[in-house]
């Protein structure tokens, strides 16, 4: 008796706990919503700083049981520049490679997925103090503009049909008239190769896609400038050239619409270290060349020491030619007046 009471508290606990985990796991929003593009407002709330808000209404997509959003941070404190984050984080990944823009001071992460709408939890990091800081946001996304997906009612079974009473012998028809011949019809159009029939328009681009190809532009913009920025005054006519040609790669760089938006932004973020690394190694091999014509000074100074020295040596020359004169002299003054005096004697 005691061991079945125990199984049936241990039964009777786990059907317990399976039924509060039930209830307390997150609803399968993107499943219950219909597919579809939508604008919803948003709120950043009281969490994290308060320097940056949310832009509102911002867009929502609904595909295939996934939820995806734009974020859009905005200077509201301190305006001199865009909120700089460098990525942000969510339940559903990591996303970095912000679209920037100083004028509107905002900084864009499109097609963000989330696990769901409502209060979301989602981390940003910023680069705005001495060293990367995180820095966590309780966002609240409104989906009550939302379509929701009606669940199908059992159809139900159809009655039974009444048996249908035979009908009564029709009379003979009267021989018709002879129709008039029918005028010939117009000739179809060929059908295009391919697509046997009338032809149909193409689709146009999906919004998503027109979105991704436009914030890439965008992106590729903001990329340009700050490859403008790295030009400095004295730089070479070299480093000057890197710049421009990076320029020029960027303008050639078009969205593939077989990689996503990140795929394509980071060729264009490639392009932009490459350039960095390229004026660094180039403004150190310009800090290592002579200027022009030192090399001639340098000729310059030497001929004017070579011609210095031989004038010191001229200088020690006669001098020391006039005092073997003199000491010449001397003696033989000396001996003259000696041999005056032997005379004498």
């Amino acid at each position: 008796m005691k061991q079945i009471k125990r199984v049936l508290c241990v039964l009777l606990m786990a059907v317990t706990l399976m039924t509060a985990a039930a209830l307390s796991a997150p609803r399968a929003y993107a499943a219950e919503y219909e597919d579809g593009t939508y604008e919803v407002s948003i709120d950043l709330g009281s969490s994290g700083m308060n320097h940056n808000t949310l832009v509102t209404p911002t867009t929502v997509y609904i595909e295939g049981g996934n939820i995806y959003i734009d974020l859009v941070f905005k200077r509201v404190k301190s305006t001199d520049h865009a909120p700089q984050y460098t990525q942000v984080t969510t339940a559903c990944g990591t996303y970095t490679n912000p679209v920037i823009d100083d004028g509107a001071l905002t900084c864009s992460f499109y097609r963000v997925q989330v696990p769901s709408l409502g209060s979301v939890e989602i981390s940003t990091t910023t680069e705005a103090m001495s060293q990367p800081y995180e820095v966590s946001y309780t966002i609240s996304i409104n989906d009550s503009g939302i379509p929701v997906k009606q669940a199908q009612q059992p159809s139900t079974p159809s009655t039974p049909s009444t048996p249908s009473t035979p009908s009564t012998p029709s009379t003979p028809s009267t021989p018709s008239t002879p129709s008039t011949p029918s005028t010939p019809s117009a000739p179809s159009t060929p059908s295009t190769p391919g697509n046997p029939g009338a032809t149909e328009p193409a689709t146009p681009d999906t919004p998503a896609e027109a979105k991704d190809s436009a914030a890439f532009e965008e992106y590729k913009t903001a990329q340009k400038e700050a490859i403008a920025k790295l030009a400095q005054d004295g730089d070479s006519e070299a480093a000057g050239k890197l710049i421009e040609e990076a320029g020029k790669a960027i303008d050639a760089l078009t969205y593939d619409e077989s990689k996503s938006l990140e795929e394509n932004e980071k060729a264009v973020a490639d392009l932009l270290t490459k350039l960095e690394a390229d004026l660094a190694a180039q403004r150190q091999k310009d800090s290592k060349t002579p200027a022009p014509g030192s090399d001639k000074k340098n000729d310059i100074s030497k001929d004017n020491d070579v011609t210095t020295t031989g004038t010191t040596e001229k200088k020690l020359s006669v001098g020391a030619i006039i005092g073997i004169v003199a000491g010449v002299a001397v003696v033989a003054a000396g001996a003259y007046v000696l041999l005056r005096k032997n005379k004498k004697k």
